[in-house]
């Protein structure tokens, strides 16, 4: 039987916050933004400097401004999977 570990100690990416970009993108304030979403405006002055965001701070930037979660996020580091991880067969 394959060993499962359910912590994160090995994640397989790491990932930054990208919520500058896409509010220069779409041509949105980071008021106007904090208006949409109900998140504070140093909140999202933060966000993409953050090394960990409230789950609840990533769904209200979405629902509000109507984002995906790659438009908040993008990868910046990609590491193989652990053994565990991988499926059988998979190298």
């Amino acid at each position: 039987m394959r060993k499962t570990n359910t912590s994160i100690q090995d994640p397989i990416c790491v990932v930054k916050g990208k919520l500058s970009k896409t509010l220069k993108e779409k041509g949105w304030t980071q008021d106007q933004a904090a208006m949409k979403s109900g998140v504070a405006q140093p909140k999202i002055s933060r966000f993409d400097k953050s090394k960990t965001v409230d789950p609840s701070t990533v769904a209200s930037l979405m629902k509000g401004l109507d984002l995906e979660f790659w438009d908040l996020f993008e990868i910046v580091e990609e590491k193989e999977k652990p053994d565990y991880m991988k499926e059988p067969g998979e190298e």
